[in-house]
C-alpha cells in the first residue's frame, strides 16, 4: 500500500507531493509552482501531479490523503464545486484508472512535509522540481507527518 500526502500553500500558487510506502520512508516528492489559482484548484493540481506518477512508479494500491476537506468531497462525488471543470475531470479519468485510490483527509498538522515542499517552489518560475529524496529543509518535517500519521 502506497500514502500519498499532498495540498497546496493557502497563500502562494505553489503545490507540493509526497509518495510515501508503506512504513512512511520517502519514495518520491515534488514541488510545482503554478499560477495563482483558486485553493481548490491546486490541491486538484497536486491530486493529479501525484496521483500521475504513482501509476507511472507502478503503485496500484494507493492511499491519497488530503488536507482539504472540499477536495476530498470533489473527489469522492459528493461535492458539485467544479464538478465539470477540465480540472476535476482530468483527476477523474485518473482516477478511473485500474487500480485502488482510497481518498481521505488528514488535518493540516499531520501534512507538514507538504508545505514544506510547496514552499521550495515558491518565487521560482512556473515549473515543476521532483524529489527522489527529501531536501534537507523537508527531512525534518517527513519524521514529523510520519509520527502524527
Amino acid at each position: 500500500m502506497l500514502t500519498v500526502l499532498l495540498g497546496g500553500s493557502s497563500n502562494m500558487a505553489s503545490i507540493g507531493g509526497v509518495i510515501r510506502g508503506t512504513n512512511g520512508g520517502w519514495v518520491f516528492g515534488f514541488s510545482r509552482s503554478i499560477d495563482s489559482c483558486l485553493v481548490l484548484v491546486d490541491v486538484l493540481w497536486a491530486a493529479i501531479d501525484t496521483l500521475f506518477h504513482a501509476w507511472g512508479l507502478g503503485f496500484r494500491q494507493v492511499v491519497l490523503e488530503l488536507d482539504n476537506n472540499n477536495v476530498v468531497k470533489i473527489l469522492q462525488g459528493t461535492s458539485m464545486v467544479l464538478r465539470d471543470s477540465a480540472i476535476s475531470l482530468w483527476v477523474t479519468e485518473l482516477l478511473q484508472r485500474d487500480w485502488d485510490v482510497r481518498i481521505s483527509h488528514v488535518y493540516r498538522e499531520a501534512n507538514t512535509v507538504i508545505d514544506g515542499l510547496a514552499g521550495l517552489a515558491w518565487g521560482k518560475p512556473l515549473g515543476v522540481w521532483f524529489y527522489d529524496s527529501p531536501s534537507l529543509e523537508v527531512v525534518a518535517l517527513v519524521s514529523v507527518d510520519v509520527s502524527l500519521s
